[in-house]
């Protein structure tokens, strides 16, 4: 059994089995949503790799599946694991500083087992939608004040106790 075999397997719920994951790969082949090359000798030898359909499709789904998420949060209302932002400012100091703290509250956050999420667009008194994403909000637009803000944070190191006070 290949090194990448039981990870699969596992990921999928299925027992390793090579040749479910070869039958899986020539399915997946003969309707184009992968590509394929498979060499003698198992598991090891499958090179597979999802053509532009199939990445098209399993993006869709997982966006669908996204949605799905979002639009069960909303009925709920804010939680300890679920914050609304009405909107998203990232051109001010203060709207970048009120985003981190957003997303540092949400991070530090105990609860075990619950994804932890930031909608944006929903008016945390009404839970309604409110107003669409600004163009200029990106996901590198989002990482780059992100870091910035990370370095401008003061960094708290802990001090080993030496049991006096």
């Amino acid at each position: 059994m290949g090194q990448t075999q039981a990870p699969l397997s596992s990921d999928l719920g299925w027992e390793p089995d090579a040749s479910r994951a070869i039958s899986l790969t020539k399915d997946l082949t003969a309707i184009g949503l992968a590509r394929s090359r498979m060499y003698h000798g198992g598991m090891e030898s499958i090179n597979i790799t999802p053509t532009y359909v199939g990445f098209v499709l399993t993006t869709e789904v997982m966006e669908s599946e996204f949605q799905a998420h979002v639009r069960g949060l909303i009925p709920e209302g804010e939680t300890t694991t679920v914050e609304f932002k009405r909107r998203l400012d990232l051109d001010t100091r203060d709207g970048k500083g009120e985003f981190v703290h957003d997303v540092v509250a949400l991070a530090t956050t105990k609860a075990r087992g619950r994804r932890r999420t930031l909608v944006i667009g929903i008016d945390d008194r009404t839970s309604r939608a409110v107003e669409s994403l600004s163009p200029k909000v990106t996901q590198d637009r989002i990482e780059d004040v992100s870091t910035a803000m990370r370095r401008r944070l003061p960094r708290y190191v802990s001090e080993p106790s030496t049991g006096r006070a």
